[in-house]
């Protein structure tokens, strides 16, 4: 079904779904991040028994699975509506415990690791299932590109205030009431989330590929297999395991070159901000041409910027290539997962979308310790060089992995 074509009178009762569940998803991870400061700010409390890097394992090992998540919930047959009610009713059982745990987090710390592993399992589902069902919700591809550069932005938006939200509230919650204040945004927006999804009509239902039943390794699989698909993705892959040693490295290289505390939190502000203006610009412009020119240029746009910032001074320079750095990144974002949407059928986009996004997060648990390794070896300096040799090498293998008649 064309954009010409697609009936009129579905539009409205389909903008008011799509918005309420764009929302929802916003409050979700809003809620989240609120909880992971709330645990941050516990492990630099003096006597915690708390330690960041076992709370940054137990909050990146579901990532090393969500592709079995997704399996699991393929191979249960649930429907989107209850996928997502699972997943939402999951995060506000481990915000419940997670406020207890930290109420005796000094005794008890495994009463904090626990319920943050179940914490990123039910952002997995709900996440994973909501761009798994998007093709089903909204079958006209211009639509449906300009409502995943929508979600991307709002909860980058919402990732980016959780923590100042956290910061400004702990003056009347204490970090108990903060991870409550979680659970109840899991819960309530689990629920409006599943209630606007509703179940969708026969003539939404797209045709299916793949296997009948997933595979125990179908979403690797079917991203490797797909000529179209593999090349983007392992080089996000591998992307945002540079771009995460970069973000730990701000802090080290911040004490070495003795530049002042505040700089590290205007760069990560520079960041986020481009992440979140790299989003809207792909929702501004959903062109087909535009997506594949930017997915193949990235990793060349985003060396050439880690460059520039690995010989800038502290301040506006420093800032504004740390921006532009991360302006891909939210560019590529949308377009990755659009044409993942498109390449891929119903009956194993779910694990596809899981797997993918499992990928991403594995990164995050890697990356600091290859940060930290490469900084002890050749310093922040050599560091810097040598993620943006990578990140060119990634454009070089890019480019002869493309066919002919689509590169650059």
């Amino acid at each position: 079904m064309t954009e010409t074509d697609t009936p009129t009178h579905v539009a409205g009762p389909r903008v008011v779904r799509i918005g309420t569940c764009v929302a929802m998803l916003a409050a979700i991870t809003v809620g989240g991040r609120i909880t992971d400061a709330a645990v941050l700010m516990a492990a630099a409390v003096p006597g915690s028994a708390i330690s960041l890097s076992i709370t940054g394992l137990a909050a990146g090992i579901p990532f090393l699975l969500a592709g079995g998540i997704g399996r699991l919930l393929l191979l249960a047959r649930l429907s989107p509506r209850a996928a997502i009610l699972l997943g939402s009713a999951l995060g506000a059982l481990a915000g419940v415990a997670l406020a207890t745990g930290l109420a005796d987090a000094g005794a008890r710390p495994f009463l904090v690791y626990a319920p943050l592993v179940v914490v990123t399992i039910a952002n997995i589902i709900v996440n994973a299932t909501w761009m798994s069902s998007l093709p089903e919700i909204l079958p006209d591809l211009t639509r449906r590109r300009r409502t995943i550069g929508i979600t991307a932005t709002v909860t980058s938006a919402g990732a980016a205030a959780g923590p100042a939200i956290a910061g400004l509230s702990f003056g009347f919650l204490d970090l108990s009431g903060l991870c409550l204040l979680y659970a109840s945004t899991s819960a309530a927006g689990g629920i409006a989330m599943a209630v606007a999804i509703g179940a969708p009509s026969p003539a939404d239902q797209p045709e299916t590929t793949g296997a009948d039943r997933p595979g125990r390794f179908g979403g690797v699989r079917d991203i490797v297999r797909s000529r179209r698909a593999r090349g983007p993705v392992l080089v996000q892959v591998s992307t945002n395991l540079i771009v995460f040693g970069v973000i730990y490295s701000l802090p080290v290289r911040a004490v070495q070159e003795a530049w002042p505390p505040s700089w590290v939190a205007i760069g990560m502000a520079a960041l986020m901000s481009g992440t979140i203006a790299g989003s809207l610009l792909a929702t501004v412009s959903p062109s087909h041409r535009l997506y594949a020119t930017a997915l193949r240029l990235e990793p060349l746009f985003r060396a050439i910027m880690l460059l520039v910032f690995a010989f800038a001074a502290d301040g506006y320079p420093a800032w504004l290539c740390l921006f532009l750095f991360s302006l891909p990144q939210g560019f590529g974002r949308v377009a990755r997962q659009s044409m993942m949407t498109e390449e891929f059928g119903a009956t194993n986009r779910l694990q596809v979308m899981a797997t993918y996004r499992g990928m991403l997060g594995a990164s995050m648990v890697i990356a600091p310790f290859v940060m930290e390794r490469g900084v002890d070896l050749i310093g922040t300096f050599g560091y810097t060089l040598s993620c943006a040799v990578a990140l060119t090498t990634l454009f070089v293998l890019q480019v002869v992995d493309t066919p002919k008649g689509e590169r650059p």
